[in-house]
């Protein structure tokens, strides 16, 4: 073993391959749980438990752990001086290439989209650590605002009725694609299960929340500040940041889970107003479901 690879294995986190492995193994569950069929009280039981625990959870885990590996990979180019966006650039642009192999032919859009949000983590690495928290705050907002921004600006131009009846015909002209697309996918001819996935591509990164940074960008940028905060490289010196992050993402989860279905709808008023006070009742981007995985990383 070379003093290379004995420095490596000794600078590795360890417990980033662990919650890799976890992440890897809830995602296969919550994709076999899509495609499974069957009834029964026991199938319905699993399939609750699995939307209640797994579904949203262990991509959050994963996108997380991108935003680490690049705190990463910067902190060891920062170390020993040498090039680091030529490199990362390289990277970046083979996971757009195995990206697209495995949404066109496979229909898994995941490293697609890590390689397109990748690119902007450039802009902020030299960001102090507050900036990054206020840059995850704006991202986890960002499709309420534009959500928002633009129901405000059809009801300026086309008046409340015009702006729902814009909105509506949007929303149908999306499930009508989405319905094409779901019975394309169910072809017998791999030739147009293909072109379905490649159209349906077309259709997907040409929408607005493929432009905002409400998702993968704004979990790539926690990583980025937990490992900035040492969180996984020293972990029993920020136990209680830990314990607080474990039981916030928990309450969160909860109220998401639990007592937002129970809250009346707002449906009177002022198009815009109405649009705008539902979106601050159900906690504006910030309260997610999602954040049950501050649990799981916790105990990990």
């Amino acid at each position: 073993m070379t003093l290379k690879t004995v420095a490596s294995e000794r600078d590795r986190l360890h417990v980033l391959d662990v919650l890799r492995g976890i992440a890897l193994i809830g995602m296969f569950i919550v994709h076999f749980n899509d495609f499974s069929s069957g009834g029964g009280w026991a199938n319905q039981v699993y399939q609750n438990a699995v939307a209640l625990f797994f579904e949203e959870r262990f991509w959050t885990i994963f996108a997380i752990l991108f935003g680490v590996g690049f705190a990463i990979q910067l902190r060891r180019a920062d170390a020993r001086g040498g090039p680091f966006v030529a490199n990362y650039l390289r990277r970046i642009g083979m996971l757009a290439v195995f990206g697209f192999i495995a949404e066109a032919c496979f229909g898994f859009n995941v490293l697609l989209t890590y390689a397109a949000w990748g690119l902007p983590l450039l802009l902020v690495r030299r960001w102090s650590v507050r900036k990054l928290v206020v840059a995850a705050v704006a991202c986890a907002i960002s499709w309420n605002v534009y959500t928002i921004a633009k129901a405000a600006y059809l009801v300026a131009t086309k008046g409340e009725q015009g702006a729902q009846a814009t909105l509506e015909a949007t929303a149908k002209q999306n499930q009508a694609h989405n319905e094409a697309f779901q019975k394309a996918k169910d072809a017998t001819s791999y030739r147009t299960v293909f072109a379905a996935r490649v159209d349906h591509m077309k259709w997907f990164y040409a929408q607005p929340f493929s432009f905002l940074p409400v998702n993968s960008f704004m979990l790539f940028l926690l990583g980025f500040i937990a490992l900035r905060l040492g969180i996984f490289d020293e972990p029993e010196r920020h136990r209680r940041l830990i314990v607080t992050l474990a039981v916030v993402g928990t309450v969160l989860w909860a109220m998401q889970a639990f007592v937002f279905p129970k809250l009346p709808v707002h449906e009177t008023g002022p198009f815009v107003r109405t649009i705008t006070l539902n979106r601050l009742q159900y906690g504006f981007g910030l309260v997610r479901d999602m954040w049950l995985s501050f649990l799981y990383i916790g105990v990990v």
